[in-house]
């Protein structure tokens, strides 16, 4: 899920998302769009909960459900690619490291060929 926005807001709208869910760490909202992911968000506590409005939204939901009870569970809703060539780079190369492993900055950076 490294190419889609997550954020968290303190003021969000709901009606602003196709779905919010209960995780385990608090209501979490959903956007999707011409069936793809275009937002994830961690929501303040007491976020009203609403079922998914589209498919694309509700294949998430179940996704992220899913990835929860097993992280190594791909996530196979297409996600909207957001960010410059160089962030999807470095999300791609944090998304390669294996769970359980760590990396450094500098070793990022080198694998990159960046500073």
């Amino acid at each position: 899920m490294s190419q889609t926005s997550v954020t968290t807001t303190g003021g969000a709208d709901p009606s602003a998302f196709d779905a919010i869910i209960a995780l385990p760490f608090g209501p979490f909202g959903i956007r999707a769009h011409d069936g793809q992911v275009q937002e994830l968000v961690f929501l303040p506590p007491g976020t009203p909960l609403h079922d998914p409005r589209n498919a694309t939204a509700g294949a998430a939901a179940h996704a992220l459900r899913a990835w929860i009870e097993d992280p190594d569970q791909p996530f196979p809703v297409a996600l909207a690619p957001c960010g410059t060539p160089f962030r999807r780079r470095v999300w791609a190369a944090i998304a390669a490291i294996p769970r359980g492993r760590t990396a450094t900055y500098g070793e990022l950076a080198a694998g990159l060929g960046s500073a």
